[in-house]
């Protein structure tokens, strides 16, 4: 807030009703929006509520460009629905567009022939658009859906918590508007609006506080009598008068167009911060926030393990930056099997507070942001696990070296791999999908549809594993693994060294170090993170983990072994024994087990 808003809050008056600071507050509301109604409230979600109380319910339907979570959850607690109509340009991130926000004025109109006239309660513009990107709306756009709510005769409301900064994007965007005033501006944009409803920590420069603002008297008094059983009397709607004083000047400040400059020109800023190191956002930049697209950003994560979510975990672990996840993790809706809805967008908000941070302060989460998209990691063992993990890490950003003791197993004949097959099932298969690499395993695997037991007496019984077309697959550990180290290495990101073997880590300083089998050179590796995926007898534990305090460990080996026996194809090249089943011989604490290979 500035020094004349915490000038106005010592003179605030707090008279219990009547207050002058209620009509300066009044006034400044009705000269802004045109409305001659003014309702205040402690929050925008309070004015909201009161409003959906007496314009929603069951079978009733609001749609907007987008709505914002608040917004929404008083829609439907109201027992009502929310549809989102954004244009097609705001459904993607990195598409340039100077109006992101608009409404599809198409999709309006099939809506409301969809549900019928008689259920649709209002239609509902959020400038700007906040759970779209911040993107702004036109006039022009304004214009039209107020168009095809008066021929419906339709309640048409503005979600106005950022007006001024939709304005501004207005009077540099259109044209037509150049000229005009900020205040000229949202004079007209409010003047096509049946009522709005605001926040005012947004677009008021105000610690709380909102107010609902209708055109006619037609629903006015309902609300008010909503308002004294859940907020206060109507001249204080649970403000005290301090914060009614500071809003109303906060309303006028807003306004101010080297203010409104200053805050855009921040935005850009760090977005071309962000798009300079690579990282995915939202495009062009919004008017209160940067939105990173998480989607595009975290390729790897699957929208029903909530990527945004994920990297505003990894801003506050990295940098203490804290953001808010606008996708699925808020927005997703579940269908009554259990399985995700997910979200059109993935984002991460980054909102920067008014007249709050320097450059230096946006200079500082762009450098966080850097640090995770340049993440380093160390993979020691380039076996099944390691090579996987290689590649994952990969997806996620980092840049990634992984060290294997043996020399490379594509390249010679060699012990490294020798063992009985792998058989995928479900876990297997998804751990691959993930990472958009099953379709390659899947051309090396033989699906088993059931197993065959074989008894002493040499008779056979079939079980099936599922249903028809069900199955588990049967995949050579030596061609998996060299193929997942060669999907690794393919297009750069990872780094794989042979004949190096793991002689000392530090965990604390995620330092490796390594000798060359065959040269004896000792080399360093330093990165963010490392993995030890060497196995059973693994050097990095031993060599690492063993020395941390308080680390205690037990390995026991168990009497048992395993013999691999291979059984040649027939001359014609067809398996010996039946090809899509897995055939196993019990005998007792001995069993015999085959899988068939390409």
């Amino acid at each position: 807030m500035s020094s004349n808003q915490w000038a106005g809050i010592m003179q605030g008056d707090e008279s219990y009703a009547g207050s002058p600071s209620f009509f300066r507050f009044e006034s400044a509301v009705q000269n802004i929006t045109g409305m001659p109604v003014v309702i205040p409230t402690h929050q925008g979600r309070a004015a909201e509520k009161i409003l959906f109380s007496i314009t929603g319910g069951a079978g009733k339907v609001f749609i907007s460009n987008t709505l914002f979570d608040t917004t929404r959850a008083n829609i439907e607690h109201s027992g009502a629905i929310g549809i989102d109509l954004v244009c097609e340009e705001g459904k993607h991130p990195n598409v340039p567009a100077p109006f992101k926000g608009n409404m599809d004025v198409d999709a309006l109109k099939r809506t409301i022939d969809e549900h019928g006239v008689k259920n649709i309660a209002m239609v509902i513009m959020t400038v700007t658009n906040n759970s779209g990107g911040g993107q702004p709306v036109s006039m022009q756009n304004i214009r039209d859906v107020k168009k095809v709510c008066l021929e419906h005769n339709i309640l048409f409301f503005i979600d106005a918590c950022r007006f001024a900064e939709n304005a501004y994007f207005i009077k540099i965007r259109e044209e037509e508007f150049a000229n005009k005033s900020i205040l000229e501006i949202a004079n007209e944009m409010f003047s096509y609006a049946d009522g709005c409803t605001m926040s005012a920590k947004k677009d008021a420069f105000a610690n709380i506080g909102g107010f609902l603002a209708l055109r006619t008297e037609d629903i006015a008094q309902a609300c008010r009598n909503l308002l004294v059983i859940t907020e206060g009397f109507p001249t204080y709607g649970g403000l005290a008068g301090r914060d009614l004083e500071a809003i109303a000047i906060g309303l006028y400040e807003v306004m101010e167009e080297s203010y409104l400059h200053y805050r855009i020109t921040s935005m850009e800023y760090l977005t071309k911060k962000l798009i300079d190191a690579g990282v995915p956002v939202m495009q062009p930049a919004g008017g209160h926030a940067v939105y990173l697209d998480a989607k595009n950003f975290l390729s790897h994560i699957p929208s029903h393990e909530y990527p945004g979510q994920a990297l505003v975990c990894a801003l506050y672990v990295e940098g203490g930056v804290r953001g808010v996840e606008i996708g699925s993790f808020m927005f997703g809706k579940y269908e009554n099997e259990g399985k995700l809805i997910p979200s059109q967008l993935e984002l991460v908000r980054l909102a920067i507070p008014r007249r709050v941070y320097t450059q230096s302060h946006i200079d500082y989460v762009a450098e966080v942001m850097s640090d995770i998209k340049k993440k380093t990691a160390t993979v020691i063992g380039s076996g099944l696990v390691g090579s996987l993990w290689a590649i994952y890490l990969k997806k996620a950003g980092y840049e990634v070296n992984v060290f294997e003791r043996r020399p490379d197993m594509r390249l010679q004949k060699m012990s490294a791999g020798k063992s009985i097959n792998l058989a995928m099932s479900f876990r297997g298969w998804k751990g691959l999908d993930d990472i958009g690499v099953g379709d390659e395993i899947r051309k090396i695997s033989i699906p088993m549809y059931g197993r065959t037991m074989h008894g002493k007496d040499s008779t056979t019984a079939y079980q099936p594993y599922g249903n028809e077309g069900q199955a588990i697959y049967s995949v050579s550990r030596w061609d998996i693994n060299a193929t997942l180290m060669s999907i690794a290495e393919k297009d750069g990101g990872v780094n794989i060294q042979f004949n190096q073997e793991c002689i000392n880590v530090n965990l604390e300083q995620g330092l490796a170090t390594f000798k060359n089998a065959q040269t004896g050179e000792i080399t360093e590796s330093k990165a963010d993170v490392v993995f030890a995926t060497d196995g059973a007898f693994s050097a990095a534990r031993y060599n690492g983990m063993q020395k941390l305090d308080r680390f205690s460990f037990s390995q026991n080996y168990i009497e048992d072994g395993y013999r691999e026996i291979l059984l040649p194809a027939n001359e014609d090249g067809t398996h010996k024994l039946a090809t899509n089943t897995l055939h196993i011989w019990p005998r007792g604490n001995f069993m015999l087990i085959a899988l068939p290979n390409l």
